[in-house]
């Protein structure tokens, strides 16, 4: 290991912690020494509350050791190199820590713990050098090596610095979002309830993000509710993810509501395209322009596809007001303005079957023209 003044080449256990004294491996292998019959003891525990997602802990970790070790330091001074066989023994330590765990949703719930040391601990050991007397005990050595100790700690571990061990990937943390998308929930028309006597009071969930769902008000005794509502929601991958959309009539006397509809906004539109490298074909994910151009709005007149209810003879149709802001040039992240007010016309559009949908459907006509064909050449 390099030494900060340059004198220390390297630092291996010795010969009386190897089982092979030949065997100067500096790799914790088939090696041989004690950390005594003491273990460490942990002198109390106290427990701070945050706001965010993390256990803050600090506790002061006490070390009275029976351990012995001996090493070997490989020196130089200038065109001389020598070996420098030390023995260290009775460890005692005292130093206060502070713990960090971030609490993540999917197991082990801890992605990362870090540690940072309060303060220059306490050490004291015995250290013998070519197995003589305890120069630990000779005046002044002592003090230096505790200076020379905090030193070291104060550049890695001392608070506020620290040191982070990540106990799942990417420290258990989703990937970086790649946008937001800000939905003007506005009105829905022609909605049916299911109770042929009076009217529903419905409200709609919006989500994107699996298990985060945006509740919308609800709208007592209505088919033609008006929410004129706004909505933030991440995005973490433009391919995978959609805006999924479920209208609700809350039920008063029932523990479950009842499900009049749902529909979908999809982000990006998928088409095949040639594979260069294979020969072969591939999927190609492109983004629709209200995605893509910065700060584009688009309003959408959207169809609810019927929950399944014999009782839903037909089903209104959700407008929402779509708006996509423009990428974060550091995080690329998208940022949303709410629809601006002004009379302004916004273009209109309704969201057509998925490319998947089309592809297949094209294929299956392909084949019955090509049957066709077949059948009227073979006649």
């Amino acid at each position: 290991m390099p030494s900060i003044l340059g004198v220390v080449e390297d630092i291996t256990l010795g010969p009386h912690s190897l089982m092979d004294a030949e065997h100067l491996d500096p790799h914790i292998t088939e090696k041989y020494f004690t950390l005594g019959d003491h273990p460490i003891r942990v002198g109390g525990m106290k427990v701070y509350r945050t706001t965010e997602e993390s256990c803050i802990l600090e506790m002061p970790y006490i070390w009275g050791s029976s351990m012995a070790v001996d090493i070997q330091v490989y020196m130089k001074l200038g065109p001389l190199r020598f070996v420098l066989p030390i023995s260290i023994s009775q460890v005692q330590f005292k130093m206060n820590t502070r713990i960090v765990l971030n609490m993540v949703d999917t197991f082990p719930c801890i992605g990362c713990a870090t540690v940072s040391v309060l303060g220059i601990p306490h050490i004291d050991f015995r250290m013998n050098l070519f197995n003589g007397p305890d120069v630990m005990a000779l005046p002044g050595i002592k003090e230096v090596t505790r200076w020379v100790i905090g030193y070291v700690l104060k550049q890695v571990a001392i608070y506020p610095n620290s040191i982070s061990a990540p106990l799942m990937q990417n420290y258990g943390e989703p990937p970086e979002p790649q946008g937001m998308v800000h939905i003007f929930l506005e009105k829905i028309e022609g909605l049916k309830s299911t109770d042929l006597m009076t009217k529903g009071d419905p409200y709609v969930l919006l989500e994107v993000r699996e298990g985060r769902q945006q509740h919308s008000k609800t709208v007592k005794s209505s088919n033609n509710p008006k929410f004129n509502e706004e909505f933030f929601l991440v995005v973490d991958d433009l391919e995978k993810q959609k805006l999924s959309i479920k209208v609700y009539d809350y039920d008063r006397m029932s523990p479950t509501d009842d499900l009049l509809g749902t529909a979908e906004v999809f982000f990006t539109d998928e088409r095949i395209d040639k594979d260069e490298d294979t020969m072969g074909e591939k999927v190609v994910y492109e983004p629709y322009d209200w995605i893509r151009v910065p700060l584009t709005e688009k309003k959408m007149t959207i169809p609810l596809q019927p929950a399944g209810s014999n009782l839903l003879k037909s089903i209104g149709k959700a407008a929402f007001g779509v708006a996509k802001g423009a990428a974060s040039e550091v995080k690329n992240l998208i940022t949303m303005t709410a629809p601006e007010v002004t009379g302004k016309k916004l273009t209109t559009i309704h969201v057509a079957k998925p490319a998947k949908e089309v592809r297949e459907l094209k294929e299956k006509q392909a084949a019955e023209q090509k049957a066709a064909d077949k059948t009227k050449a073979a006649a």
